[in-house]
């Protein structure tokens, strides 16, 4: 990262020289809209007989090293025939041969700024523990690539149009913030679990995600 210079900086210098009314690039793998439908087949019955459809669409970008990497989340909202409702996100994020990985998550919990909490998740062993309430059975995760520490983000919430037309830049909205990444392998079939857990740094609001890879 160029000293002396944030992320939120190095991305506003990514757009400088645009006019104003051009819109704004952005990693859209799925090339999604507003409004369109989502089949969610996982992470199961839970949600078999749910509607999905994309709200909205949060692109974040993070900085390593001097580079910028970025990934999507198709915030998706669904109502089923009792009118019970659910918020799901679809994670999509670049891989090493051209393609994305996706993810389903489900938000599992959100609170205010803790700082016990923010100590935990910057302990050295890397490892997150999630009790249930019910059963008190622990079951434990550990941060990917044995990474340590948190990745500060700029996270882009998109508004499209029904043709994809992303919103002008005095359009965009943004907030800052950090986050926390976690998986295993859940027996028997070595499926990934992940647990992300992300600090919106304007607000001091905690969210926690959990969910699968996402099979189409």
């Amino acid at each position: 990262m160029t000293q002396g210079q944030t992320l939120w900086e190095m991305l506003q210098a990514k757009l400088h020289g645009k006019p104003p009314a051009a819109p704004i690039e952005f990693y859209n793998p799925l090339n999604h809209a507003i409004g369109d439908p989502v089949l969610v087949a996982e992470p199961g019955a839970a949600y078999e007989n749910f509607n999905f459809s994309v709200q909205s669409i949060l692109e974040t970008d993070r900085a390593i090293g001097q580079q910028i990497f970025k990934f999507t989340d198709y915030v998706l909202g669904g109502t089923n025939a009792n009118g019970d409702k659910a918020t799901l996100r679809l994670r999509c994020v670049p891989n090493t041969i051209g393609g994305g990985d996706k993810i389903l998550l489900a938000l599992a919990d959100e609170f205010k700024f803790d700082p016990g909490f923010l100590e935990v998740l910057n302990d050295a062993s890397g490892q997150f523990n999630i009790t249930d309430d019910e059963s008190q059975q622990t079951e434990g995760f550990e941060r990917i690539n044995g990474t340590s520490g948190s990745y500060a983000t700029v996270v882009r919430v998109m508004t499209l149009t029904k043709a994809g037309v992303c919103a002008a830049p005095d359009q965009e909205q943004h907030f800052h913030g950090e986050y926390w990444d976690y998986w295993r392998e859940t027996p028997p079939a070595s499926v990934k679990e992940f647990v992300f857990i992300e600090l919106n740094a304007d607000t001091g609001w905690f969210q926690i995600w959990r969910g699968r890879e996402y099979v189409e």
